[in-house]
């Protein structure tokens, strides 16, 4: 998709030093990845007290078991 806007100057220069984009364009990709990430992160958050954990689950056994093939 290709758009025009308008962007401040200073806080382009300040995001491209923050991080490892090598461009613009890869700048916008990189901050909407990270919004949505975000928002992923907040629904999540929203599921609390909604789940019921087994209090004797333990995924170390578990992580063993299914390496343990032996």
């Amino acid at each position: 998709m290709r758009a025009t806007i308008d962007l401040d100057d200073e806080l382009v220069e300040k995001a491209l030093e923050a991080s490892q984009a090598r461009d613009l364009q890869e700048l916008v990709h990189l901050g909407l990845e990270a919004l949505i990430r975000r928002s992923r992160k907040k629904d999540l958050l929203d599921l609390v007290g909604e789940i019921d954990l087994d209090p004797d689950f333990d995924h170390k056994e578990v992580r063993r078991s299914r390496y343990d093939r032996g």
